[in-house]
C-alpha cells in the first residue's frame, strides 16, 4: 500500500492506523481451529459439530462450513450463527447424530 506524503509528515518506522474505504465485509462468527473436521462426504470441504438438544440429550450434527480468515488460533466460518454451541474437544471420533455432553 502506498500512502501519499506530499509533506514529508510520516517517517521510516513510524507507525499508523489506517482505516479502509471501500471494503465491506459482513463480520463472521469465528471457531476454534480445533473445531474444524474434514467433511468426509466432500474432498477439500470442510465442517464442524453444531450441538443440538432435545429432550435434554445433546446431539452433535455436522454442518458444512466455509472457512475464512484466520486469528491465533481461531479461523472465522460461514455456516454458523452466532451463539450456537460448537464441539471442540474429540471432533476426530465424532459421527453425525452421536450424543455429547455440553460443558457450560
Amino acid at each position: 500500500m502506498t500512502v501519499p506524503n506530499p509533506k514529508s509528515y510520516l517517517k521510516p518506522g513510524m507507525i499508523a492506523s489506517l482505516t479502509l474505504s471501500g471494503v465491506e465485509k459482513a463480520p463472521a462468527p469465528s471457531v476454534p481451529l480445533a473445531a474444524v473436521v474434514a467433511d468426509p462426504s466432500a474432498s477439500g470441504r470442510y465442517g464442524v459439530f453444531v450441538a443440538s438438544e432435545a429432550n435434554g440429550k445433546w446431539t452433535a450434527h455436522l454442518r458444512a462450513v466455509t472457512l475464512g480468515e484466520t486469528h491465533d488460533s481461531d479461523v472465522a466460518v460461514e455456516g454458523v450463527k452466532p451463539g450456537e454451541k460448537i464441539v471442540v474437544v474429540g471432533v476426530a471420533d465424532l459421527k453425525d447424530g452421536d450424543l455429547v455432553q455440553v460443558l457450560r
